[in-house]
């Protein structure tokens, strides 16, 4: 605390409240910064289309780091707890939640939309088949722990 401030009294439930917007406040300007950065994701059925001057670039860039600022202030100040997304965990989840959704894209499912054609089902069905099978690869190989803290390649940050 500086110099001058008096302590503010926060009940944890509004400790968590607070927290908890501003995580997700957080979270979305690091896509913002990373969009006026220029980093898109482009893949096989999903890209980010991205047509900020760079202009915009620049002040998006400035705007989001200077909220950032004040929600830095407002953590420490309020004694905010960090949100920790942990990544491995993450994956397994989403994993998990995408097969249950391709499950729908079988044939079998597939009728609530009317019959769908046979040679639809031909297709569809085994490719649908492969990718819940890698899905649940990816979730296996999240899910393994590593033998040493050193393979992340990332450094432990201290939790808040």
């Amino acid at each position: 605390m500086k110099t001058g401030e008096t302590h503010i009294n926060i009940h944890e439930n509004h400790r968590r409240g607070i927290s908890s917007t501003l995580a997700v406040l957080d979270r979305a300007l690091c896509d913002f910064k990373r969009w006026a950065e220029g980093k898109n994701t482009r893949s096989s059925l999903y890209r980010e289309q991205n047509r900020l001057t760079l202009s915009q670039r620049k002040k998006i860039l400035e705007t989001a780091s200077e909220i950032q600022s004040e929600i830095k202030e407002i953590r420490d100040r309020l004694e905010l707890h960090d949100h920790v997304l942990e990544v491995e965990r993450a994956i397994i989840v989403k994993c998990e939640i995408l097969q249950d959704d391709l499950e729908d894209l079988r044939g079998d499912h597939l009728n609530r939309y009317g019959e769908p054609d046979p040679g639809l089902t031909r297709f569809l069905d085994p490719r649908v088949q492969t990718i819940i099978q890698r899905l649940r690869e990816l979730s296996r190989i999240a899910g393994t722990k590593t033998a040493n803290a050193d393979e992340t390649g990332e450094q432990a940050e201290p939790h808040r």
